[in-house]
């Protein structure tokens, strides 16, 4: 009888989760592998707004109701394992009550160690929260302060984790104990540039720079969290100064779209410059240099050696998160911070590319992989670990 592995998303999960998330390999190692959609339940926004480059319905199992995961749970094997992309939080805590105490499970939503912006002060902190009133967000933050034995369910069996950054901060923000199996394993990104490090063909064979897109008006995430930037404003701003790039330094400006834009019902954004979905590393690679806002994508610039220039505007600057997490990269990476909304000062910035080699090198081990030297892909050393456990 074959083994059981499922995959739990709280996102509409992309076709590029297949690879990115090991399904096709647990498929090839002749795994039953389920694809669970829980989007509906804990991201209905996400839900309604992605529409593009998903998983096929015959490939994924979409719940409407929690009723219908714990149903799932009880048909699954007795030692079927559970993949978690989501944090123990108050939106997930139906996920835990449900699987069976035979059953194995862990997390896997920290593999990407993200850059976290310094913690504010209590009482910014308070205000912050209460100043952007969201009562989603708010539940969640009173949930997770309850200790964790207080709920009487299993802890994790596993949690996988990327670079050495944030290690205890990411285990408070699943359930653990003393049994739970932690494992660095590089992250998906780091994956990625094993991939294509050695390619020789281009995607363009011109001289250009690119723009790592976050879709920041429009991405689900943010507006679920109340975090609101005008779109016209935004990228009329980003067009402006992209047509000046081009100009003044003979580059052709290429966006590199994120994953979970719909471009396709805006056509008429950035409409100027070519955009490439799913390229991003490889865009990156051959790039003369890399603008973006704090994207987990500028690990690419990173590997890849790439100047960095950090983009905000008058807007961006009155989201005291976005700023945060932008400043800390600045530090991390000694990458100047551009306001667009000033385009003649951000475009004399642009001239000096230079970057910081060693800050360079210290990101890659706090925030892409643990150990040096030679790597064995993730996929295995995944496969591995849930072989390990269950």
């Amino acid at each position: 009888m074959k083994k059981q592995i499922y995959f739990l998303f709280s996102t509409p999960p992309l076709v590029s989760y297949e690879k990115r998330y090991c399904i096709e390999y647990f498929n090839k190692q002749n795994w039953e592998t389920h694809v669970v959609d829980l989007s509906p339940i804990i991201n209905p926004i996400a839900f309604r707004e992605v529409r593009f480059d998903l998983i096929d319905n015959t490939k994924r199992e979409i719940l409407y109701r929690k009723k219908e995961f714990k149903q799932l749970t009880k048909k699954a094997a007795k030692n079927a394992v559970f993949v978690l992309t989501q944090d123990f939080n108050y939106d997930s805590f139906f996920i835990h009550c449900s699987i069976k105490r035979e059953q194995k499970y862990g997390y896997i939503s920290r593999i990407d160690t993200n850059v976290e912006p310094d913690k504010p002060k209590s009482s910014k902190r308070i205000k912050r929260v209460w100043g952007s009133f969201n009562y989603k967000r708010i539940l969640n933050s009173v949930f997770i302060r309850i200790p964790r034995k207080m709920f009487f369910i299993k802890a994790a069996d596993f949690f996988v984790l990327g670079g050495l950054a944030n290690q205890e901060e990411y285990l408070k923000l699943g359930y653990i104990d003393d049994h739970t199996v932690i494992r660095h394993i590089h992250s998906l990104d780091y994956e990625k540039y094993l991939e294509i490090r050695d390619e020789k063909s281009k995607n363009i064979n011109e001289p250009y720079c690119v723009f790592l897109d976050q879709y920041l008006p429009y991405h689900p995430d943010n507006l679920s969290g109340g975090y609101i930037i005008d779109g016209d404003e935004y990228y009329d701003q980003l067009e402006k100064f992209f047509d000046k790039i081009e100009q003044k330094y003979n580059l052709k400006v290429i966006i590199a779209e994120h994953p979970r834009s719909s471009y396709e019902n805006k056509n008429d954004i950035l409409k100027k410059f070519k955009r490439i979905k799913f390229k991003t590393a490889e865009l990156v690679k051959d790039a003369e240099f890399v603008m973006g806002h704090f994207s987990t994508s500028i690990s690419y610039a990173v590997l890849f050696k790439k100047p960095l220039f950090l983009l905000t505007t008058d807007s961006i600057n009155k989201i005291s998160l976005f700023c945060n997490v932008m400043n800390k990269y600045s530090q991390l990476l000694e990458a100047k911070i551009i306001n667009i909304s000033k385009i003649n000062q951000a475009l004399l910035t642009i001239e000096k590319r230079e970057i910081s080699v060693n800050r360079y090198k210290e990101f890659i081990h706090l925030y892409l992989k643990e150990k040096k030297g030679e790597d064995k892909w993730f996929k295995e050393q995944f496969f591995e670990l849930i072989k390990e456990i269950s």
